[in-house]
């Protein structure tokens, strides 16, 4: 029941008129249009759910990295150390991304446990264009047809945040440095600029920045949410689509938290489907 609709090539272009439709001579151009589909912009989301936070009375510790659970002798979680303090808890959430088996490993059988989690770190090539260097040029997220699987979208700093699957195999395959990485990056651009004829390339080349991020994907691909096997009070939240599905991942962490049972919507993704 997700939410689609197929455009024509005149719909396509009201929708976003900047980018150049290539009508082949043989076939209708025809798009795929899903509405609900959105991008969140991670920082101001963060800084907006901190502050959130904070208005709720929640305390909290930035940089300040986690050192060593204590699990007492009834084996429930008890206290965390962290940036050399330590706190006092009953319950602790795992939420640390490709970070959260390493989490794990401090936590008594922690090897054990972690085959709980199984992650995979998948690089990507990311390329973030300077600020106003693409101002109005597109207003989605958007998957040409492009073979390569290229697929980009508008910053809020009037930019384009730009990938591709070919591009991402590319780091998965080999140690890159900065100058390759560059290059890498100059050449999404050209891809670009031939769907998005109006930009200069020269204009949005000017203070790019190509990255590669670490993603963490699930072993199954799908979320892992719920309590740890093995230590009570330990749960975890790791997933492909953390920044989206936070929310709600964190409302149904508190049901079961709070009322001591698995919400259903949890009940396939629990970690212990790993044991």
């Amino acid at each position: 029941n997700y939410p689609y609709a197929t455009l024509s090539l005149g719909e396509m272009e009201v929708l976003e008129p900047s980018l150049r439709f290539r009508r082949l001579p043989t076939e209708d151009i025809e798009g795929l249009y899903a509405p609900a589909d959105k991008w969140v912009e991670p920082m101001r989301l963060l800084r907006f759910l901190a502050g959130h936070a904070r208005n709720h009375n929640a305390i909290l510790r930035e940089y300040c990295p986690v050192e060593s659970f204590y699990v007492d002798t009834l084996g429930s979680v008890s206290m965390v150390r962290a940036g050399g303090a330590e706190y006092a808890t009953r319950n602790v959430i795992l939420a640390g991304g490709a970070q959260t088996p390493s989490l794990i490993q401090l936590l008594r059988n922690g090897e054990e446990l972690a085959k709980a989690v199984p992650l995979k770190q998948v690089p990507g090539i990311l390329v973030d264009t300077a600020p106003k260097s693409a101002e109005g040029a597109i207003r989605r997220v958007l998957y040409p047809a492009d073979t390569g699987g290229l697929h980009l979208r508008p910053t809020v700093t009037g930019g384009l945040l730009i990938g591709a699957d070919d591009t991402d195999t590319l780091c998965q395959n080999q140690n890159l440095d900065p100058q390759s990485l560059n290059e890498i990056g100059k050449a999404l651009l050209v891809r670009v600029t031939d769907w998005l004829p109006q930009l200069s390339l020269k204009e949005i080349t000017q203070g790019m920045s190509a990255y590669i991020c670490n993603r963490p994907v699930p072993q199954d691909g799908y979320p892992i949410v719920g309590a740890l096997p093995g230590i009570k009070g330990v749960f975890v939240a790791v997933t492909h689509s953390g920044m989206t599905l936070a929310p709600l991942l964190a409302n149904l962490l508190s049901e079961e938290i709070m009322l001591k049972q698995a919400p259903p919507q949890l009940q396939p993704y629990r970690p212990d489907r790993f044991l």
